[in-house]
């Protein structure tokens, strides 16, 4: 009898071992596809822009470099190959520093001419808008989206 329950216990024990392997390999498997998939998104997110004064010669930052703007590390142009300039950082929810809601729009609706007179009125900006905000004749540029690359992550 003792035999016989040594080997059920020993059954078990050897059938959770192979499902925690099974379950490991499985993690280990979806979190190396999903790493893969990073290396085919855009460094900026879908329906978002990076816009900046046309003044300024910098046209693609990678994404450690828009990281490190957003942070606030790095604070001048000069740091990203542009003019000896400080960087002014400016997201949609800054608007209303700038104009007020009449002159936004109830809708929001004037809020792509409002970005365009921000831009072009500020030769140090960098502004992260929604794509949708930008009009055919904005007066600034917009920085290229590339996808990360595998060097950026390792």
């Amino acid at each position: 009898m003792k035999r016989v329950w040594e080997k059920i216990v020993e059954g078990i024990l050897t059938c959770s071992g192979f499902v925690t392997s099974i379950t490991i390999l499985l993690i280990v498997v979806f979190l190396f596809a999903e790493a893969l998939g990073l290396f085919n998104k855009k460094v900026i997110e879908e329906g978002y822009v990076l816009a900046v004064n046309k003044a300024n010669p910098v046209q693609e930052l990678s994404a450690a470099q828009i990281k490190d703007v957003f942070d606030e590390e790095i604070t001048n142009w000069k740091e990203l190959g542009g003019p000896d300039a400080e960087v002014k950082v400016f997201r949609l929810e800054d608007i209303t520093s700038y104009f007020s809601e009449e002159e936004l729009g109830a809708e929001y609706e004037k809020a792509p001419r409002c970005i365009g007179e921000i831009v072009a009125g500020n030769p140090g900006i960098i502004a992260f808008v929604p794509s949708k905000f930008i009009e055919k004749d904005f007066p600034g540029h917009l920085l290229k989206d590339e996808s990360i690359s595998f060097d950026e992550v390792f």
